[in-house]
């Protein structure tokens, strides 16, 4: 287990060596788990937000920590595809800065509930006003994993191909590209950050746990 501390807002402090230990037990020895913000102090109203690249399991995590907590699992992705009512894909392609305008329309709202599990897409972070929403009053966690891992898990889903546009060239290339640009994004703005081979129910009792700790 290794810890550091990171910026604080409002809402959450700086590290928690109690809250550090409480959690160190989900973890077995050769994992690493970094917790960079700590425990909510006096505002119990917050949003969970989960970051990370295409297929780092952002909705499977979401979707447990949501049936645990009893809160909203949100997508930003959906809600995307409900609006302009296609496919992130075929929007991408018909517009992208459009794409983008209408995704920070999203992440906006979504972020202005309490309560909610809120799964980010992949390149959702990218914006200075969609990265402010997602720190505003949350409890961000990066589910971080390798590009080989990353791609291995798109081969394997059909699907994320066929819904989500291709950004560059397409391929691993792309993983790797696209991964150098958003992850020092993600690690900026993330609270808590998990190795994402990990079982989901693992990470989902980890986010749980962070959320729930309190000062005694």
């Amino acid at each position: 287990m290794l810890f550091r501390s990171g910026r604080n807002y409002r809402g959450l402090k700086s590290f928690d060596p109690d809250l550090a230990k409480s959690i160190s037990h989900l973890f077995p020895y050769h994992c690493t788990c970094y917790f960079i913000r700590a425990k909510i102090t006096e505002e119990k109203s917050m949003n969970i937000v989960i970051i990370g690249y295409r297929a780092a399991g952002k909705s499977t995590v979401g979707n447990l920590v949501s049936q645990r907590l009893g809160w909203p699992c949100l997508d930003i992705d959906r809600g995307i595809e409900e609006r302009c009512q296609m496919t992130l894909a075929e929007f991408w392609r018909q517009d992208p800065e459009y794409f983008r305008t209408v995704e920070t329309e999203v992440v906006i709202e979504m972020c202005r509930q309490d309560q909610k599990v809120i799964s980010f897409g992949a390149g959702s972070l990218m914006k200075q006003a969609n990265q402010e929403a997602a720190c505003h009053n949350s409890l961000v966690v990066y589910l971080q994993t390798s590009v080989e891992e990353l791609w291995r898990r798109i081969q394997a889903d059909p699907g994320s191909t066929a819904n989500r546009p291709n950004l560059s060239r397409g391929g691993i290339e792309e993983v790797a590209e696209m991964l150098a640009a958003r992850e020092p994004v993600y690690l900026r703005c993330a609270d808590l950050i998990l190795d994402a081979t990990l079982p989901p129910d693992q990470l989902a009792t980890a986010i749980t746990s962070a959320c729930e700790s309190t000062p005694g």
